[in-house]
Protein backbone atom coordinates (compact mmCIF):
# COMPACT_ATOMS: atom_id res chain seq x y z
CA UNK A 1 0.00 0.00 0.00
CA UNK A 2 1.56 3.27 -1.11
CA UNK A 3 0.75 6.42 0.80
CA UNK A 4 2.76 8.86 -1.29
CA UNK A 5 5.28 9.66 1.43
CA UNK A 6 9.01 9.27 0.82
CA UNK A 7 10.91 6.53 2.60
CA UNK A 8 12.40 6.99 6.05
CA UNK A 9 16.04 8.02 6.04
CA UNK A 10 17.24 5.11 8.16
CA UNK A 11 16.05 2.67 5.49
CA UNK A 12 17.94 4.25 2.58
CA UNK A 13 21.02 6.15 3.79
CA UNK A 14 24.42 5.09 2.48
CA UNK A 15 27.42 5.50 4.75
CA UNK A 16 28.47 7.47 7.78
CA UNK A 17 28.30 10.88 6.11
CA UNK A 18 24.63 10.50 5.19
CA UNK A 19 23.88 9.06 8.62
CA UNK A 20 25.43 12.13 10.30
CA UNK A 21 23.51 14.42 7.94
CA UNK A 22 20.12 12.83 8.63
CA UNK A 23 20.69 12.64 12.37
CA UNK A 24 21.53 16.35 12.41
CA UNK A 25 18.47 17.06 10.26
CA UNK A 26 16.02 14.94 12.23
CA UNK A 27 16.95 14.06 15.81
CA UNK A 28 19.45 16.70 16.80
CA UNK A 29 18.41 18.86 19.77
CA UNK A 30 19.09 21.85 17.50
CA UNK A 31 16.18 21.02 15.18
CA UNK A 32 13.46 23.62 15.65
CA UNK A 33 9.72 23.10 15.48
CA UNK A 34 9.58 23.69 11.72
CA UNK A 35 12.62 21.52 11.04
CA UNK A 36 14.52 24.03 8.89
CA UNK A 37 18.29 23.82 9.36
CA UNK A 38 20.90 26.08 7.82
CA UNK A 39 23.62 24.39 5.79
CA UNK A 40 26.32 26.20 7.79
CA UNK A 41 24.92 24.83 11.06
CA UNK A 42 24.64 21.35 9.57
CA UNK A 43 28.25 21.52 8.40
CA UNK A 44 29.41 22.62 11.83
CA UNK A 45 27.40 19.94 13.65
CA UNK A 46 28.25 17.04 11.33
CA UNK A 47 31.82 17.92 10.41
CA UNK A 48 30.93 17.62 6.71
CA UNK A 49 32.01 20.15 4.12
CA UNK A 50 29.50 22.31 2.28
CA UNK A 51 30.30 20.37 -0.88
CA UNK A 52 29.54 17.06 0.84
CA UNK A 53 26.27 18.46 2.23
CA UNK A 54 25.24 19.75 -1.19
CA UNK A 55 25.91 16.31 -2.70
CA UNK A 56 23.77 14.57 -0.06
CA UNK A 57 20.99 17.16 -0.34
CA UNK A 58 21.05 16.89 -4.13
CA UNK A 59 20.78 13.11 -3.89
CA UNK A 60 17.64 13.16 -1.73
CA UNK A 61 15.71 16.14 -3.14
CA UNK A 62 14.29 14.24 -6.15
CA UNK A 63 12.78 11.58 -3.88
CA UNK A 64 11.24 14.26 -1.63
CA UNK A 65 13.17 13.18 1.46
CA UNK A 66 14.85 16.59 1.78
CA UNK A 67 13.27 19.96 1.00
CA UNK A 68 14.95 23.29 0.36
CA UNK A 69 13.36 26.36 1.94
CA UNK A 70 11.39 28.25 -0.75
CA UNK A 71 12.74 31.67 0.28
CA UNK A 72 16.13 30.83 1.78
CA UNK A 73 18.07 28.31 -0.30
CA UNK A 74 20.56 27.81 2.53
CA UNK A 75 17.98 26.04 4.70
CA UNK A 76 16.83 22.44 4.35
CA UNK A 77 14.54 20.08 6.25
CA UNK A 78 13.55 16.44 6.38
CA UNK A 79 10.22 15.52 4.78
CA UNK A 80 8.58 14.31 8.00
CA UNK A 81 8.70 17.86 9.37
CA UNK A 82 6.87 19.15 6.31
CA UNK A 83 3.24 20.17 6.09
CA UNK A 84 3.10 18.16 2.85
CA UNK A 85 3.34 14.94 4.80
CA UNK A 86 0.40 12.69 4.00
CA UNK A 87 -1.17 10.88 6.93
CA UNK A 88 -1.14 7.11 6.82
CA UNK A 89 -4.75 5.98 7.10
CA UNK A 90 -5.50 3.19 9.53
CA UNK A 91 -6.57 -0.20 8.21
CA UNK A 92 -10.04 0.39 9.64
CA UNK A 93 -10.37 3.78 7.89
CA UNK A 94 -9.20 2.30 4.58
CA UNK A 95 -11.65 -0.62 4.89
CA UNK A 96 -14.50 1.74 5.81
CA UNK A 97 -13.80 3.97 2.83
CA UNK A 98 -13.71 0.99 0.44
CA UNK A 99 -16.99 -0.39 1.79
CA UNK A 100 -18.74 2.97 1.49
CA UNK A 101 -17.47 3.47 -2.06
CA UNK A 102 -18.54 -0.06 -3.03
CA UNK A 103 -21.99 0.44 -1.53
CA UNK A 104 -22.43 3.79 -3.24
CA UNK A 105 -21.37 2.49 -6.63
CA UNK A 106 -23.52 -0.68 -6.46
CA UNK A 107 -26.65 1.07 -5.14
CA UNK A 108 -26.55 4.26 -7.16
CA UNK A 109 -29.99 5.10 -8.41
CA UNK A 110 -31.77 1.99 -7.09
CA UNK A 111 -33.59 3.77 -4.27
CA UNK A 112 -34.85 6.49 -6.56
CA UNK A 113 -36.62 3.87 -8.66
CA UNK A 114 -38.02 2.04 -5.64
CA UNK A 115 -36.56 -1.31 -6.79
CA UNK A 116 -34.14 -1.92 -3.93
CA UNK A 117 -36.60 -3.27 -1.41
CA UNK A 118 -36.07 -0.55 1.17
CA UNK A 119 -38.82 1.67 2.50
CA UNK A 120 -37.63 4.65 0.48
CA UNK A 121 -39.62 5.62 -2.57
CA UNK A 122 -38.32 8.34 -4.81
CA UNK A 123 -36.85 11.14 -2.73
CA UNK A 124 -39.29 10.72 0.17
CA UNK A 125 -38.62 8.28 2.97
CA UNK A 126 -41.42 6.27 4.50
CA UNK A 127 -41.88 7.47 8.01
CA UNK A 128 -42.53 5.03 10.79
CA UNK A 129 -44.26 6.32 13.85
CA UNK A 130 -42.77 5.29 17.17
CA UNK A 131 -44.77 2.69 19.06
CA UNK A 132 -46.18 3.84 22.40
CA UNK A 133 -44.69 2.15 25.44
CA UNK A 134 -47.02 -0.31 27.06
CA UNK A 135 -47.06 -0.80 30.77
CA UNK A 136 -47.47 -4.27 32.32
Amino acid sequence: MSTGNPQKWHKVYAGDKECKFFKALTISPNVGETGWRGKANLAKETGLTTKELDAIIGKYIPSGMVEIHPEDGEKVRYWERSSKKKPNPSIADTDKKKRIEAAQSSNSGSCASGNCGCSTTGSKKAQSSPQPATSP
